[in-house]
């Protein structure tokens, strides 16, 4: 597993990575659009980045990336908010990035949101805390996005599917000291387009339930079926 000391040590890398060590292929959906998507592909890509104290590593992130840092700040607080509180389908983070997400608004509903899998039907984020409460060892304290019930049917393009699958909450002793870690676990993600946004709510949904708990944020480990980026992403960057 790679350990980065930091979000833009990890950008840094994985693009390096994506480059050097990702294969070639095609996927005949995206989202729920269906076509042809060359991209590069790095399967069962795994990392490590501290959980909290990023500071101004979030700034360099933005730059390296070529992102408007204010937008990022704004879209990531106000999509935590909606997580935390269960803000109802579609809610309005999404409006701070409208170029890539009204398209995928039908019937003024997306297929899913995180506010709402989080939520239903209970408060995911109150029994995670419960658990590790009752029991700061415990295994058990997961947080699911992806539902069997209503994901398999729309595999192929059908419909939009959480790309997140867990958030697993551990708590450990370091430094004398109880630590919370997450290990993220998602089955495709986007590096270009999301992947930072993923990594930086996972940071920050860590930190949000290590506050409740009074202790210390650790680490969060990302864990990846598919990380890519597709290719008129990589033209841009003058990679590919």
């Amino acid at each position: 597993m790679r350990i980065y000391n930091g979000f833009t040590e990890a950008a840094k890398e994985i693009e390096r990575d994506l480059w050097e060590l990702g294969a070639n292929t095609t996927t005949k959906s995206m989202q729920d659009k269906i076509g042809e998507f060359p991209t590069k592909e790095l399967i069962g890509y795994q990392f490590q980045v501290p959980g909290s104290n990023y500071g101004e590593d979030i700034l360099l992130l933005c730059d390296f990336l070529g992102w408007e840092h204010e937008k990022f700040s704004t879209y990531v607080s106000d999509e935590l908010n909606e997580r935390i509180n269960g803000v109802p389908n579609p809610g309005k983070s999404w409006e701070v990035r409208r170029d890539e997400w009204e398209g995928y608004l039908h019937d003024g509903k997306f297929s899913y949101t995180y506010p709402e899998r989080i939520w239903d039907p209970t408060n995911q984020f109150g029994h995670c805390y419960s658990v590790l409460k009752n029991d700061p060892s415990s295994r058990q304290a997961i947080l699911q996005l992806y539902d069997k019930h209503k994901d398999f049917t729309n595999t192929g393009g059908r419909n939009r599917i959480p790309c997140s699958l867990t958030y697993q909450y551990l708590t450990r002793t370091s430094d004398s000291e109880l630590k919370l870690h997450c290990i993220y676990t998602m089955r495709s993600c986007d590096f270009y387009r999301h992947w930072a946004y993923d990594m930086v709510l996972a940071s920050e949904m860590l930190n949000y339930l290590a506050s409740k708990l009074n202790w210390k944020s650790g680490n969060l480990i990302m864990q990846v079926g598919s990380l890519h980026a597709y290719h008129i992403d990589l033209e841009k960057r003058k990679i590919f």
